[in-house]
């Protein structure tokens, strides 16, 4: 069975949250997060999203790769669950001369 990480690694070097310090672009970072739909009889469910970050050497090079990680993950199941692409924000680390982009999945069971 493919999974998420293992296809994220086929597209570029992957690390959960944090990247390595000595990490080249390009690469990329994913973090998934649970969140409690609370009513007035209790929690009736969890929201599951699917955090990525990817980071390149140029904006357009970011966008390329941002175009192939939601290829690679939208519409497809892994496991139990299936990855919808709600959008990305665009980042620019002038520091480090990088450019990256925020994807968000939700994640459907």
């Amino acid at each position: 069975m493919k999974t998420i990480v293992t296809t994220l690694e086929g597209i570029a070097p992957t690390w959960p949250s944090v990247a390595e310090a000595t990490a080249k672009p390009p690469y990329i970072l994913y973090a998934e997060s649970d969140t409690p739909i609370v009513t007035f009889d209790g929690i009736a469910g969890y929201d599951s999203t699917l955090e990525v970050t990817i980071v390149e050497r140029s904006k357009n090079a970011a966008q390329a790769l941002r175009d192939r990680v939601v290829k690679a993950l939208h519409g497809n199941t892994f496991g139990d669950a299936t990855l919808y692409y709600d959008g990305a924000r665009y980042i620019d680390y002038a520091d480090e001369h990088l450019a990256g982009y925020e994807l968000t999945f939700t994640k459907i069971e």
